[in-house]
């Protein structure tokens, strides 16, 4: 376990790197912005989460596994049309969010904020 209270900068970058940046293949993504935003999703919803999206972004089964075929149809598809649907699937994720606990309604606006905030490429 992690004592937050005492973690140093550079324990937090390890946990960054491997938890999130490794986890989403960062190094193996061609494009900085993809990757990046792909790496901010993992951070905000889970790594595993922010793969299922990416892959039902690119129309491919949603298993939340950055397989080499998965991988491969990320790198082959425009940074400008993935990043407008991978932005898209983020919304409808917190939207639904919202419509099964009404409590989390007051995060939309931020969560939306966030989400084409990131999409600027």
């Amino acid at each position: 376990m992690v004592n937050i209270r005492a973690l140093t900068e550079e324990q937090a970058k390890g946990i960054y790197k491997t938890d999130f940046w490794d986890k989403v293949r960062g190094d193996s993504i061609q494009s900085q912005a993809v990757a990046e935003n792909l790496f901010d999703t993992a951070v905000n919803m889970g790594a595993k989460t922010a793969i299922r999206l990416a892959q039902f972004s690119l129309g491919l089964n949603a298993d939340g596994i950055l397989d080499t075929e998965s991988l491969a149809a990320l790198n082959a598809l425009s940074e400008h049309e993935f990043l407008a649907n991978f932005t898209i699937g983020k919304i409808a994720r917190y939207v639904n969010i919202c419509m099964k606990d009404r409590t989390q309604e007051r995060f939309l606006l931020g969560w939306i904020r966030r989400s084409l905030e990131g999409s600027a490429a």
